[in-house]
């Protein structure tokens, strides 16, 4: 072990952080999932979100799943509570994690390229998920289609 406690870590980190942090760390803080939800996530919706992957890979034969990394493009800076998405506001944690998060959970290797930029010049990502253990294969495609798109310019 480090013999570093939780208090000398969040006295080492930026004032801004801390809070975060704290939220989900600490017990009883805002963020903290509870035990027995920890559990049926970890014993029951992963394994259920893997086999699912698992089957739709088998059954279809894909070396890849595409979609969107975000359902919107980047947020201007500071935004961090709600975005506009076609018109309606999304809390900002869903709008960034919804599309990525599944793959994450159920461990499965996933990339993500630039696919390009929005009209105002904002980078727009597009994730791409393959089969548990084809790492390899998906890093291939990865560089195939990073060569295919090109690198973009620099947003701004």
């Amino acid at each position: 072990g480090t013999g570093v406690t939780f208090e000398q870590v969040l006295a080492g980190v930026g004032a801004n952080v801390r809070p975060s942090l704290e939220a989900r760390l600490r017990p009883g803080g805002a963020f903290v999932v509870p035990e027995e939800a920890y559990r049926a996530a970890r014993n029951v919706h992963r394994p259920a979100l893997q086999e699912a992957f698992r089957a739709y890979f088998c059954q279809t034969g894909v070396a890849a799943i595409v979609y969107p990394t975000t359902l919107g493009p980047a947020p201007a800076i500071g935004q961090d509570q709600e975005v506009q998405i076609a018109g309606e506001k999304v809390p900002f944690k869903l709008a960034m994690s919804r599309n990525v998060a599944p793959a994450s959970c159920a461990g499965i290797p996933a990339l993500v390229l630039c696919a390009g930029l929005t009209r105002e010049g904002l980078p727009v990502g597009v994730e791409f998920a393959g089969p548990a253990g084809a790492d390899r294969a998906l890093l291939a495609l990865g560089r195939t289609l990073e060569g295919i798109l090109g690198r973009p310019p620099a947003p701004g």
